[in-house]
């Protein structure tokens, strides 16, 4: 892991999911669990949208592409240190729950990462005042 993606408290992450499926996807869930610290993770929650051709209405058994953006915001209480993608879960309608290793999602899973740091110390600086 060593694309340099540093978050603190506060800040948004932001990943995008590719799914390939004939069923209903309802949620996509992606963990990450600290390099360190057993039982510490950030999980990022989204739901899917299929890729539009023309207007087309999928059903159940064709094979459609759906890409899912899940999204997390770093909790005030997020231990820092670097995180390490832990597994993908995809729900399904119909509430079956498949889970996905890093073995399994190939290359692109040992690049995903980031690391978490403690929000700065620095005292913020008030720039104005003023009626609005």
């Amino acid at each position: 892991m060593q694309n340099g993606r540093v978050f603190g408290p506060g800040d948004t992450i932001r990943i995008s999911v590719g799914i390939r499926h004939t069923m209903h996807i309802d949620s996509v869930t992606v963990v990450f669990a600290h390099e360190r610290r057993e039982g510490v993770e950030l999980q990022l929650f989204g739901g899917p949208a299929p890729f539009e051709e023309g207007g087309r209405t999928y059903t159940v058994s064709e094979v459609w592409r759906s890409e899912a953006e899940v999204v997390a915001t770093v909790p005030a209480n997020t231990t820092p240190g670097r995180y390490a993608l832990s597994q993908v879960l995809l729900e399904t309608y119909g509430g079956r729950v498949y889970r996905y290793g890093p073995e399994e999602l190939g290359a692109a899973a040992g690049d995903l990462g980031f690391e978490v740091v403690e929000e700065p110390l620095e005292r913020p600086v008030i720039e104005g005042l003023g009626y609005t």
